[in-house]
């Protein structure tokens, strides 16, 4: 009698997750983004993930800044998850208020910070900035 209930549960339980993972994958259009994913190589899936947009201009300021030089993010929500992605991508770098490289995603306009010059412009509104007299 025992074994019979187990037996109903666990089919119970197993029903329960198929119908869960159904549900994600299919109704919800996951698999979507997982066949996306899945051909891409490594570099492309953090591209993805981390958008395409500021995953470039990551790369492009990551080649441009020499070891143990300080940035400065701007045009990205302070609080957000895209400030946390640039520090990961941009280890051993650190976000300082006086920096020796701003990273500009976004700007509205003319890009003029005095006492920095470009040194890597990907389009209109992101580039890369270093101090005058950095290393």
């Amino acid at each position: 009698m025992v074994y019979k209930i187990f037996k109903i549960a666990f089919a119970v339980w197993i029903a329960l997750w198929v119908m869960f993972g159904v549900r994600e994958l299919f109704i919800k259009g996951a698999a979507k983004e997982y066949g996306k994913l899945f051909f891409r190589s490594l570099e492309g899936k953090h591209s993805y993930l981390t958008g395409d947009k500021l995953y470039e201009l990551i790369t492009a300021a990551n080649k441009k800044m020499p070891p143990n030089a300080t940035y400065k993010l701007i045009g990205v929500e302070k609080d957000s998850i895209e400030v946390r992605r640039v520090a990961y991508y941009l280890y051993p770098h650190f976000e300082t208020d006086d920096a020796d490289f701003l990273i500009i995603y976004d700007s509205r306009g003319d890009v003029v910070y005095e006492g920095y010059d470009i040194v890597e412009s990907l389009d209109s509104a992101r580039c890369v900035m270093k101090k005058r007299g950095a290393q």
